[in-house]
């Protein structure tokens, strides 16, 4: 299946392993993996990856310092629809302590499928029967020329078959963006994009507009501060800057955003209660 796919199978409300009364447990365990300065974790819940794709994952921990890159990716979740609750915390391994030498890691191996090649034989075999058999029937050797196009005909839909069936690696990405390898521990390109950046740009472009007429209550003078920083870095080229800059101003108007929704419900709630009738006295 196509990563885009298979939330559409996995049985997203059905718990399939917990903490119990059990004596033992059975649990998913990978590794062991050395830890490296530098390293980020973040772990998360399905809110989160409901919304947002490996590559922005990746991309977003990697270029925020923790902080901010948790309020980014929440407030990414939620601006793209936020069915679910979204919880993440992010952790950066520091320096390694004084006197010691980081390990030197070997490169991990890609899984990919071995090439069989009797049945790319095999392949170019139906190949060179389908021409030879066409080529017998315009030479007037109709008889011979269907049975050798029968066996090739046979041959190819065989190849053609096995091919569908063998399964591959890479199942999923394109273009170095979104899932490179599609499995149970997969990879992802996270580095950061000018289409990742122009995507944050227009979502921070709507939600100013938004505040904008419906009055939020946004710190404008800082966000202008963070606006003419993405200008800035912008026109220099200098994207993490900029990036970094537009993370920081979608956490203003996020802000403002979620003030203006707990006044809408204070009103809803506290008008309701005005306007209902009073109970009657029992003096």
């Amino acid at each position: 299946m196509r990563p885009d796919e298979i939330f559409l199978f996995e049985p997203r409300h059905v718990i399939t392993r917990s903490l119990g009364p059990d004596q033992s447990v059975q649990v998913d365990v990978e590794g062991p993996y050395a830890v490296m300065p530098g390293d980020t974790y973040v772990l998360c819940s399905d809110g989160l990856t409901n919304h947002v794709k490996d590559d922005e994952i990746g991309t977003i921990a990697g270029e925020l310092p923790p902080g901010e890159a948790s309020r980014l990716l929440v407030n990414l979740a939620n601006l793209r629809g936020g069915s679910d609750n979204v919880t993440v915390v992010i952790a950066r391994v520091g320096d390694l302590p004084a006197g010691m030498h980081p390990v030197e890691i070997a490169p991990a191996a890609v899984a990919t499928t071995p090439v069989d090649w009797r049945w790319l034989a095999a392949g170019w075999g139906a190949g060179i029967g389908f021409v030879l058999g066409i080529s017998l029937i315009l030479l007037q050797f109709a008889v011979q020329g269907v049975l050798v196009l029968g066996v090739a005909l046979i041959g190819l839909v065989a190849f053609v078959l096995n091919w569908l069936r063998t399964p591959r690696a890479q199942a999923g990405g394109q273009s170095g963006e979104e899932t490179i390898l599609w499995r149970p521990y997969r990879t992802a390109d996270a580095r950061l994009t000018r289409k990742f950046l122009n995507q944050l740009a227009a979502i921070e472009s709507e939600m100013q507009g938004t505040a904008v007429e419906e009055g939020w209550n946004v710190d404008w003078k800082l966000h202008e501060t963070e606006f003419q920083e993405v200008k800035s870095a912008l026109g220099s080229g200098v994207h993490q800057r900029a990036f970094r800059a537009l993370a920081r101003a979608i956490d203003l108007l996020m802000g403002g955003l979620q003030e203006q929704r707990r006044k809408a419900q204070h009103e809803r709630r506290w008008g309701r209660v005005a306007s209902s009738p009073s109970e009657p006295s029992t003096e």
